[in-house]
């Protein structure tokens, strides 16, 4: 894996990376909809690679992360930098937990999960998240009811999923030994 040189790593409060492309919402507001729109034939399934642009002007690649990657890229990093794991939606990853194990082994002890929260109430998964070493978890809600926040989604149905995967992440909290953060997202638009 190539080594990036982030500049004083060990002064960064939080370093983002994402485990998956897809998501199952298709939101309105999404970055990705301009792309998504060209690319039909994606079905919203494929996410392109980004360049995100630095303060000073420099490019940076996106941080998708291969599971074997997650060591050789946080190997630097201060052990109290907040490791957020994200997707477009990293619930749709099939090995999340091996992720959130990965980085808990490396030492780092405030781990987030930024989703739209819709795969956390199937099975137990939001205790699985915990048992595994999340101790963040920031849900996307896009509306007050049901026909706003599926209008948003552009998802039948993921209102009713994301208030389960909010009452999952609050069930799982409080089941914690240690502290877990459960919190809402919203983007006003």
């Amino acid at each position: 894996m190539a080594r990036f040189d982030y500049n004083q790593r060990e002064q960064l409060r939080r370093v983002q990376f994402y485990v998956s492309r897809v998501c199952n919402n298709d939101c309105v507001f999404c970055i990705d909809d301009d792309w998504k729109a060209a690319h039909p034939e994606s079905r919203g399934d494929a996410i392109p690679a980004r360049v995100l642009e630095t303060r000073e002007g420099r490019e940076v690649p996106e941080l998708m992360l291969a599971l074997d990657d997650v060591e050789a890229f946080l190997a630097d990093h201060d052990r109290r930098t907040e490791i957020a794991i994200t997707g477009p939606d990293p619930g749709t990853c099939g090995v999340l937990e091996d992720y959130v194990r990965r980085v808990r082994g490396l030492g780092f002890e405030q781990i987030a999960l930024v989703s739209n929260g819709r795969t956390l109430a199937r099975g137990d998964r939001a205790q699985r998240l915990v048992d595994a070493g999340i101790t963040h978890f920031e849900l996307s809600i896009h509306g007050h009811d049901p026909a706003t926040h599926d209008a948003a989604s552009r998802r039948r149905g993921s209102f009713e999923q994301t208030i389960a995967g909010i009452r999952a992440a609050l069930a799982a909290r409080n089941l914690a030994a240690a502290e877990v953060r459960v919190e809402t997202i919203s983007v006003i638009y």
